[in-house]
């Protein structure tokens, strides 16, 4: 119960630490990504990020898919055991 708590309330800061990096201008630098106009990052750096996040969604994907399939082993195997 106390991490679901803890939780919800870190869900209710996410709008205040977004918006804190157009509040206090001084203390944090300007977004690259997610600003109005058009993204200023520098376009190898925005290639690197795009290979980066393809590569981790074909890792996740093929992990999920590995366990995925021991899980389907070790219910054929508990049904075979008798368990």
């Amino acid at each position: 119960r106390f991490s679901a708590v803890v939780g919800i309330l870190g869900l209710l800061l996410v709008p205040f630490v977004h918006l804190s990096v157009y509040m206090f201008r001084t203390l944090h630098p300007m977004p690259v990504l997610l600003k109005p106009s058009a993204p200023s990052m520098d376009p190898r750096m925005l290639r690197t990020l795009l290979i980066s996040i393809g590569v981790f969604t074909v890792l996740y994907i093929g992990l999920v898919t590995t366990r995925y399939g021991l899980g389907l082993m070790q219910e054929a195997k508990g049904v075979a055991d008798g368990d």
